[in-house]
């Protein structure tokens, strides 16, 4: 769950801050904390932080973005490009009314493929409904289940070619 893995980001890095904070306090002398002047030198690293946190952010965007476009273009992108192959290819082949239900096989297990490609990047192991949504039959999500999460996008592909013969 995505706000479950949220919240503990979240307490991970308070828990951090924690630590150092007691750690500086902990390794300061007595010395040291008397000769804190309290809010002047808040505001004076609040200022100096200041600076840098629109660097960091900047730097934090550009790797999330880079590696979300990368993830979109590689993976998913070659994905679709395969399956919309796949898809024309059967629309070509199997015109007319009595060709309709391999067609919609075809794009049943075609879908089921992207949502199993998802899945896996989110660590998600449920394939389940797939079968109440219709995309797949109760024994291909029982052959699923026994797949590890990686592999599941990809054995799809051999129920696509034996729906295209």
């Amino acid at each position: 769950n995505v706000t479950h893995d949220g919240w503990i980001t979240i307490l991970c890095n308070v828990l951090i801050s924690g630590v150092v904070a007691a750690g500086m306090l902990l390794t300061m002398t007595n010395e040291e904390i008397l000769d804190l002047k309290g809010a002047e030198d808040l505001r004076e690293l609040t200022k100096y932080m200041n600076g840098f946190c629109p660097f960091i952010l900047g730097l934090y965007l550009s790797m999330t973005l880079t590696r979300w476009w990368d993830l979109r273009v590689k993976a998913l992108g070659a994905h679709l490009d395969c399956i919309c192959n796949l898809f024309m290819l059967a629309c070509v082949h199997f015109d007319g009314q009595q060709h309709s239900q391999a067609r919609a096989r075809i794009k049943n297990l075609a879908l089921a493929s992207v949502v199993l490609v998802v899945r896996m990047a989110r660590g998600h192991n449920n394939v389940d409904d797939l079968v109440g949504r219709g995309l797949l039959t109760q024994v291909e999500a029982e052959t699923l289940q026994e797949a590890p999460l990686s592999e599941r996008p990809m054995v799809i592909f051999p129920l696509l070619l034996q729906a295209l013969w």
